[in-house]
């Protein structure tokens, strides 16, 4: 493909991409807390929910009808400040039970559990617990943690 070609065709997927979105906007909308039409967001209604993979807003739209509209039944239509309140009380929540995971961990292992009880009681990797413990990798920890449904 010619590079003109190339850009002609980049240019075509934006337009698509862009009709696609602004359609299911149009037709779910508008915000579902304050119900407003401007500066319009797709947001998962359960975060847990999302296909990483498929749910990035470049791949999102150049999917196929069926597996777009899989995605998009767990979606919500936000306005631009709902959609940063409620991801930024999404936020606290894990923070909130990441503290909670910690205290427990460190509390079973000074009652002397073995990182293997801590990690059958817990469901978290040996492996996690190792490097928490050895303070290499909270951040890794906590990546790999999978919360649970707080609500």
């Amino acid at each position: 493909m010619t590079t003109l070609a190339a850009s002609k065709n980049s240019i075509y997927i934006c337009k698509i991409i862009k009709l696609r979105r602004n359609a299911w906007l149009l037709a779910n909308g508008p915000c579902k807390k304050c119900s407003s039409w401007e500066r319009l967001e797709i947001d998962h209604i359960n975060p847990k929910t999302k296909n990483r993979k498929e749910a990035r807003y470049s791949k999102l739209w150049k999917l196929k009808e069926l597996r777009r509209n899989i995605e998009l039944a767990k979606c919500q239509v936000l306005c631009y400040n709902c959609h940063n309140e409620k991801s930024r009380k999404e936020k606290e929540e894990r923070i909130k039970y990441d503290d909670v995971i910690v205290l427990e961990v460190f509390n079973l292992k000074t009652k002397g559990l073995t990182q293997k009880k801590i990690s059958e009681k817990l469901g978290i990797s040996q492996q996690l617990i190792s490097l928490w413990i050895q303070g290499k990798s909270r951040k890794k920890f906590f990546n790999n943690l999978m919360v649970p449904n707080i609500s």
